[in-house]
């Protein structure tokens, strides 16, 4: 959503460098100045205003007068609209400007606050003002066009949005129902199309059908929320089962040969660090990984990772969960945790689990679980400078090691219960 109100920005200069007041058709060098123009106005805006308005909505701010702050900040916004225009650009890149540098100030909260009165009654009449521009003597007079484009638009964002959210590791049937969440076109569409109109970019007798179906999308919109999760039942399960009996038996081709080795789940900056010194160790591993950012980092590394969902039973038969002397659990997420090590407890009742946390807040719900040691990244970092400190300044190894087990032991009751 936040790309298609990019894209809007780009439309909405565009229709404004192409609009000539009546002048002819526009030539292409000056498109390509408005354009610029537009786009250098905007860079400026955004960068010079960011310090400017804020400032000035902050000491709007400091007269504590309701009133003063609501009226200050509308003027803002119609000022900065206006001059938007008077610029070259439209106003509603203008309006854009402002609300996202007063979306990122210390006052937004207030602000959506005192202004939802207005943000309510103005979209009110934004739909009002649309549905009034629609002429359905063109729109009724062309059904099929107006069909065949509502069709498009709802086909073109289904596919996109799918192909998105498959190319991020989105399961199929997750990725069909955000589809059809995101498949509706949206108030940015009808503004575009209705300045193209005003702008006679656009010729009514394409504009109204493209309008009219822009209108029918949103209103198929609360009708594909509402049904998402049958649409999205549509997801062939035969192939999905077929999907992870490849991605188990990949997994498997890795591990076939591994004996009393490490399994990693996960493979992020703290997992690659566990299999760098693995592999110094000459310790068999491997690893699982199910981000893609991670797992191509880690690969690129040299690392052995594999793609997969550490918590589920068949990922960790495959990687050969019964004959592993460990497993190490780095996953941020505690409710998976101790999932892992319950699952990974169950298939194998000897194996050792390392687990890690970002912090003690759950440190006994990962103990009760099953963990054999459990690693808060907290105490971690802060017992491992600790223990570099006392080593530094003459204690031996050993000794500065005991002090760390004592003191980690004493930290919380929790850790009591695990070895040191």
């Amino acid at each position: 959503m936040l790309f298609e109100d990019l894209i809007a920005l780009v439309i909405l200069a565009l229709i404004a460098a192409l609009h000539t007041g009546g002048e002819g058709k526009p030539e292409l060098a000056s498109v390509l100045l408005r354009m610029g123009v537009s786009f250098v106005a905007f860079a400026g805006v955004a960068l010079l205003a960011r310090r400017t308005l804020g400032r000035l909505i902050e000491a709007v701010a400091r007269s504590r007068l309701n009133e003063a702050f609501l009226l200050g900040v509308l003027t803002l916004i119609l000022g900065a609209s206006l001059t938007a225009q008077w610029i070259g650009l439209s106003l509603p890149i203008g309006a854009f400007v402002v609300g996202m540098i007063v979306g990122e100030s210390d006052f937004r909260h207030q602000l959506e606050d005192e202004i939802r009165p207005f943000r309510d009654l103005f979209v009110g009449i934004f739909f009002i003002t649309v549905g009034m521009s629609v002429d359905w003597s063109q729109i009724l007079a062309r059904p099929g066009t107006t069909a065949g484009i509502l069709i498009g638009i709802v086909a073109i964002k289904l596919l996109v949005v799918f192909a998105v959210a498959r190319s991020s590791a989105m399961g199929s049937r997750s990725a069909i129902k955000t589809g059809f969440l995101l498949a509706h076109s949206g108030e940015l569409g009808l503004l575009i199309i209705g300045r193209s109109l005003e702008s006679a970019i656009l010729p009514p007798e394409v504009g109204q059908p493209v309008l009219g179906a822009i209108a029918a999308s949103m209103l198929l919109g609360p009708i594909f929320a509402q049904f998402s999760d049958r649409l999205a039942s549509i997801s062939p399960t035969a192939a999905l089962r077929d999907r992870t009996a490849q991605q188990e038996a990949s997994i498997r081709a890795s591990s076939d040969y591994l004996d009393g080795h490490v399994i990693l789940a996960g493979c992020g900056p703290v997992g690659r660090l566990v299999a760098i010194t693995l592999e110094a160790s000459e310790v068999a591993y491997i690893a699982i990984e199910r981000d893609i950012e991670r797992l191509r980092r880690a690969q690129n590394d040299g690392h052995k990772v594999v793609f997969g969902d550490a918590t589920r039973a068949g990922i960790l038969k495959a990687a050969g969960i019964e004959r592993a002397a460990a497993i190490v659990i780095l996953i941020n997420n505690w409710h998976r945790s101790v999932r892992l090590i319950r699952e990974a407890k169950h298939l194998n009742p000897n194996i050792q689990v390392i687990a890690s946390l970002r912090d003690d807040t759950h440190l006994g719900a990962l103990a009760q679980a099953g963990a054999s040691h459990v690693f808060p990244e907290n105490y971690a970092a802060g017992l491992g400078l600790a223990a570099q400190a006392l080593i530094s300044i003459g204690v031996s190894p050993g000794e500065a090691m005991d002090r760390i087990r004592s003191i980690r032991a004493e930290l919380t009751p929790e850790l009591r219960l695990l070895p040191t």
